[in-house]
């Protein structure tokens, strides 16, 4: 047993995680992490969201906690593991854990030092979801290409290998059958509660530099780029629109968040849902898509993307007893599976992309996913 060295929760949170036999989840942030492990109840994995729903109010007065995959909008939960853990703990930056403290020796890498692969797949990708967006400005397809990673990664402390994070952010390490995927994201889609929750909606991506000066111009010129500025628009819009179906929404000006490496555009949004809408209800409005139209946009993701996004694109996050979540985007993330370890990015086409430009925003999201082992 051992304290963390640099008091980050993370640290003791991973190390209970893998000191427990079976499936394990943490979920939260350097100050704060819920561990849950084991199963007293699990979601069968090819429920639908009526399913989901009836498993979330089931199982009301309980922890909930997992992922829902980009397949649930197939209406198969490819890719999701939602279930009512054996055992909770919260982890805290003092706290003892199992094994010892590796935070000062943490090795790692930036995924994209492992973007080997034939950029032709990616312009065959782009080229689909240009000829969906054509010349109408009111289309967009976010598509996405996977990244094989080379040996040695490490999945769980790819969690504590992030940089400084955000206030938004919130990180997890998910362990479930035959798969593991870590990461840290600032899309904190749903906070709060069937009364009342916030969601911090992201898109439209551009560079950071570590000199000030070039960093100011960095910014002054994303935040006058008209390109991001519609991203951006159509994708509030969708939100909205989503979220609307709830109840009353408010939305904020945008505002340009700076991460370590990239800077977004975001919307925070406040829903007041009617009474009598259920979680599972909430979670469905905020699952993302990244396409509208959406039934025709997903049509394309199936035809075009190989292979399927699995838990990528999805949600994770955690229901308390008393009702209230947060769940987040699973972008910037570290997987394994039977195949090996991967990562995935993606990017957003609109009216007049080029797929050059676009290709080189994933590489810049690579760059920003830490994978630990290296």
């Amino acid at each position: 047993m051992a304290v963390c060295a640099t008091r980050d929760a993370r640290c003791p949170a991973i190390r209970w995680a893998r000191a427990t036999p079976g499936p394990a989840m943490v979920y939260g942030t350097p100050r704060r992490c819920l561990v849950a492990t084991g199963v007293e109840a699990i979601l069968p994995a090819s429920s639908t969201w009526a399913d989901v729903d009836a498993f979330l109010e089931r199982h009301a007065g309980k922890w909930r906690v997992g992922s829902l995959g980009f397949g649930l909008h197939a209406g198969g939960s490819t890719g999701a593991w939602l279930v009512v853990p054996a055992d909770v703990r919260v982890a805290e930056p003092d706290d003892d854990a199992p094994g010892e403290c590796v935070c000062a020796d943490l090795r790692h890498r930036s995924a994209e030092d492992d973007d080997v692969a034939d950029p032709a797949a990616w312009f065959a990708l782009a080229d689909a979801a240009r000829a969906f967006v054509g010349d109408d400005p009111e289309r967009r397809l976010t598509v996405a290409r996977r990244v094989d990673l080379r040996e040695p990664v490490d999945v769980a402390a790819s969690l504590r290998a992030g940089g400084p994070w955000v206030r938004e952010a919130r990180g997890w390490y998910v362990r479930a059958d035959g798969l593991e995927h870590a990461g840290v994201c600032p899309e904190v889609l749903a906070e709060g509660d069937v009364t009342q929750f916030d969601t911090v909606k992201l898109s439209g991506t551009g560079p950071r530099s570590d000199d000030p000066t070039e960093d100011a111009r960095l910014r002054e010129a994303f935040e006058r780029d008209e390109k991001i500025a519609h991203e951006h628009t159509l994708s509030r819009r969708g939100t909205e629109r989503a979220l609307k179906a709830l109840g009353p929404v408010e939305a904020a000006l945008p505002r340009t968040l700076d991460l370590s490496t990239l800077r977004h555009r975001v919307t925070d949004f406040v829903t007041r849902p009617a009474a009598g809408t259920s979680i599972g209800a909430c979670l469905r409005a905020i699952h993302p898509s990244g396409a509208f139209p959406g039934p025709e946009g997903l049509a394309v993701i199936a035809r075009h993307e190989q292979p399927a996004r699995g838990a990528w694109y999805g949600l994770v996050g955690v229901v308390r007893p008393d009702g209230s979540f947060s769940f987040t985007q699973v972008l910037r993330a570290v997987f394994r599976d039977a195949s090996g370890p991967y990562a995935w990015a993606g990017a957003a086409f609109t009216r007049g992309s080029d797929p050059a430009d676009e290709r080189a925003e994933t590489r810049r999201k690579l760059s920003s996913i830490r994978v630990a082992g290296a």
